[in-house]
């Protein structure tokens, strides 16, 4: 291979693997609204940082502000929506383990 050192890599951590990451979806009813938050959250999180590294602006002046510009933003739903999502998979995983 190319790149030897992923090789080394996974040797390394693959015992420590031993569960994988259940991926979710997000349902149906709650998509549009989801990927509403999400593209707001996304978009307002960049710009912040971009003005956070470019030093047109102080991260510890403005951080309370930015906080509660995210949950304007629909932070709290976002999670949510998130957690439902996987709950959601878990309760799909645990049936079909059973």
């Amino acid at each position: 291979p190319m790149y030897q050192e992923k090789d080394k890599a996974d040797e390394v951590y693959e015992p420590y693997l031993t569960e994988a990451i259940p991926s979710y979806w997000v349902s149906l009813d709650d998509t549009a609204e989801f990927s509403d938050i999400q593209t707001s959250l996304r978009d307002f999180i960049a710009q912040k940082a971009a003005e956070w590294i470019a030093g047109q602006s102080d991260i510890d002046k403005e951080w309370d502000s930015y906080l509660e510009q995210l949950n304007t933003l629909g932070l709290q739903e976002y999670i949510k929506i998130r957690e439902k999502a996987l709950q959601t998979t878990e309760e799909a995983a645990t049936e079909t383990a059973q």
